[in-house]
């Protein structure tokens, strides 16, 4: 492959990456969000288990 290709595929994607950057942060913590819910939510159903075992 032609070299000077290469670093125009390379450029365009860094050139995307920082064109994104403002809709990965609020996608980060969107993703953030829904995952800490998701450990809140099993992590509250084994404490009501136990105490139903208890």
């Amino acid at each position: 492959m032609n070299p000077v290709f290469i670093f125009l595929v390379i450029c365009g994607a860094v050139a995307v990456w920082f064109l994104l950057y403002k809709l990965f942060q609020p996608l980060g913590k969107l993703l953030n969000h829904i995952g800490r819910n998701a450990i809140d939510e099993l992590n509250k159903d084994e404490s009501q288990n136990e105490e139903d075992k208890e």
